[in-house]
């Protein structure tokens, strides 16, 4: 089997951004990897921020669970002592 290089795909990595690398058996392609990916991802700092808007609703399941509650105990039929 034949791998011909598609130079498509380094055009499609250029245009969107990204970056194309040949392969080789030198020692090299590691470090130019990685400087690479350090060169892309430097000047982009991303922000964390985290959104805390919550609203708690386990009250309204809650107050219908204990309404059941009493509900079916205090209907319960009594026993008379005779």
């Amino acid at each position: 089997m034949i791998v011909k290089r598609n130079d498509a795909i380094k055009s499609l990595a250029l245009q969107t951004g990204g970056a194309y690398m040949v392969y080789s058996l030198g020692n090299d392609d590691m470090k130019l990897l990685v400087d690479t990916i350090k060169s892309k991802f430097k000047a982009k700092i991303e922000e964390e921020t985290t959104i805390k808007n919550r609203e708690e609703l386990f009250g309204y399941p809650l107050a219908v669970a204990v309404a059941l509650l009493f509900m079916g105990l205090f209907s319960l039929p009594q026993r008379k002592l005779a």
